[in-house]
């Protein structure tokens, strides 16, 4: 356990269901917080959020902050977010700028001590437009489970692809679904949120639906958009104790070694030789083997968490961090602004019913003495809950009366 080494605030553009959020915020937070930090999530909202709420835009709100603290905005971009920004550089605060995805975000980034990119081309990206200030940390792995061979009939072998299932990620996955149907002993089982995907993404769930097949694959295009992924996919598929088929995205080339621990494929006759050569049940466990090795080794929570606990100490100084332990923050001070912030989040157009309700919780439970924390809208968000929930219920009692009447007059 180390000492605890400063103030780490984290300003995030979603909740822990957004996968940018949990792998570049939420989990580095826990890991920094085992590790005695003073770790603190100051903005989390309960859903993606492009900017920060109007409070950030104040520059009173810099006052909180101390030459001790660093402070990470993730994605989050936009007049508040700016603002905020050049409130903390102009007070000499360090600051921390996140981005895993074009396009760039260059005002943010301007303004930032430090912009950290999950992949080297998106480094360089920044940096030809001016950023030099760019450091490149990959991302860590979630979940962990050793290969498992023998448990499986290999007759027929299972292909996954996992990830968000927006439309052109949904065209690659069709695209090779067709591809994979040459192959008689690979069935292709998505894991996403698309409606149409073969099993439904759920976060407790997600790492062992992963695992229970055979081999990962990953299409993609070359084009700058995908140029600028990380390599986390592939990785996480790795730590899973899947060997990999991807495409030769920048990223990849970096983790994929061709034949060691999966392939690298571009032409439909090479996916189609990669899975041919993968039937092979000892290959499949020799890659597999070394991928989950490789995996733990380069990208594990701990491995990456230390690099980002070294980037913090070059910021705010490794000898003066190791000479002061700072217990507490400025409780009074950051508990107001965010329960203004959850207020105005909660007051936003874009916020639905019960998630104006749970912003209100939020401030609460940060600072119940807000003079505009919303008991008002509180008991109205509650009572609109509440509705809905009979509603619904009725709904369902009703059904199974229906279903049940039917039955009995059938049988009549």
């Amino acid at each position: 356990m180390a000492t605890m080494n400063g103030n780490i605030y984290w300003l995030l553009i979603g909740p822990q269901t957004v996968p940018s959020s949990r792998i570049h915020g939420y989990n580095l937070h826990k890991f920094l917080r085992s590790r005695g930090w003073n770790s603190r999530v100051l903005f989390g909202p309960l859903e993606w959020s492009a900017d920060l709420p109007p409070i950030y835009a104040d520059p009173g709100v810099g006052d909180i902050f101390t030459s001790y603290d660093v402070v990470i905005v993730q994605k989050l971009s936009g007049p508040n977010t700016i603002a905020f920004l050049d409130t903390l550089k102009q007070k000499g605060i360090s600051t921390i700028f996140v981005d895993c995805d074009l396009p760039l975000k260059l005002e943010c980034a301007a303004k930032a001590l430090r912009v950290v990119c999950t992949s080297r081309w998106l480094c360089n990206k920044y940096s030809n437009a001016g950023i030099r200030q760019t450091v490149f940390i990959s991302d860590a792995v979630e979940w962990q489970i050793p290969p498992r061979f023998g448990l499986r009939n290999s007759m027929q072998l299972r292909a996954v692809w996992f990830g968000i299932g927006h439309q052109d990620n949904w065209e690659l996955v069709e695209n090779l679904r067709h591809l994979i149907s040459e192959r008689s002993r690979w069935q292709l089982v998505t894991v996403s949120n698309h409606p149409n995907s073969d099993v439904k993404w759920r976060l407790n769930r997600a790492a062992r639906d992963i695992a229970s097949c055979d081999v990962a694959v990953f299409p993609s295009r070359d084009d700058e958009l995908h140029y600028a992924k990380s390599s986390n996919r592939v990785v996480q598929a790795m730590a899973l104790g899947l060997p990999v088929i991807a495409h030769p995205l920048p990223s990849y080339q970096e983790v994929v070694r061709d034949g060691w621990n999966g392939f690298l494929c571009r032409s439909d006759q090479e996916w189609l030789k990669a899975l041919e050569q993968l039937e092979d049940p000892k290959l499949r466990m020799i890659l597999a083997a070394n991928a989950y090795e490789y995996a733990l080794s380069k990208y594990s929570i701990n491995v990456i968490g230390r690099q980002w606990e070294n980037l913090f100490r070059s910021l705010i100084g490794g000898e003066t961090l190791d000479k002061h332990t700072f217990i507490t923050f400025p409780q009074f001070a950051y508990r107001r602004v965010s329960a203004r912030a959850y207020v105005q989040m909660a007051q936003s157009q874009n916020a639905s019913a019960c998630n104006k309700t749970r912003y209100i919780l939020k401030a609460m439970t940060e600072w119940p003495f807000q003079a505009s924390v919303g008991y008002t809208d509180l008991i109205k968000g509650i009572y609109i809950q509440v509705k809905a929930y009979a509603l619904r219920a009725t709904n369902y009692v009703v059904t199974i009366l229906r279903k049940l009447f039917y039955i009995d007059h059938n049988r009549g």
